[in-house]
């Protein structure tokens, strides 16, 4: 997902299979074949379900969201479900970073910390988190 937000980032519009393209290329791969084509694919709809990278039309994409901040506490506190599994315990910190990395960030600034910070309470609130000290685990 990192690959995906750090090719479209500053782009403008670009063809998908440009996009698809580029994102080859950062991974460090010389041509897109199409083993690596279909994979990418099924990538970017996530991507695109996760607003990394955002649909103008049938081929057209753009950057999605820029920061954590762009993330609404709703859906912040929805993507818990994704990057955590019932019945397990998590560091709040682990968390964090595992939450920054399914939306294709690949570092945590601290105003990022903090939008998580923000979702992880409430997430407690709405009974979707419990925790115990810094320990963190999926109710629903």
């Amino acid at each position: 997902m990192a690959a995906f937000r750090q090719a479209a980032r500053g782009r403008g519009l670009l063809e998908r299979d440009e996009l698809l393209k580029l994102v080859s290329q950062l991974l460090g791969y010389q041509r897109l074949g199409s083993k690596i084509e279909e994979a990418l694919r099924g990538h970017l709809r996530a991507a695109l379900r996760r607003r990394i990278i955002e649909a103008d039309g049938a081929s057209l994409v753009r950057a999605g969201t820029g920061t954590m901040a762009d993330y609404g506490l709703d859906e912040l506190r929805e993507m818990f479900r994704s990057v955590m599994r019932k019945g397990s315990n998590y560091e709040r910190e682990d968390v964090i970073h595992a939450l920054a990395r399914y939306l294709g960030f690949s570092r945590v600034t601290d105003a990022s910390r903090d939008a998580v910070k923000s979702a992880i309470n409430s997430a407690i609130r709405h009974g979707v988190l419990g925790y115990e000290g810094s320990v963190l685990w999926r109710k629903q």
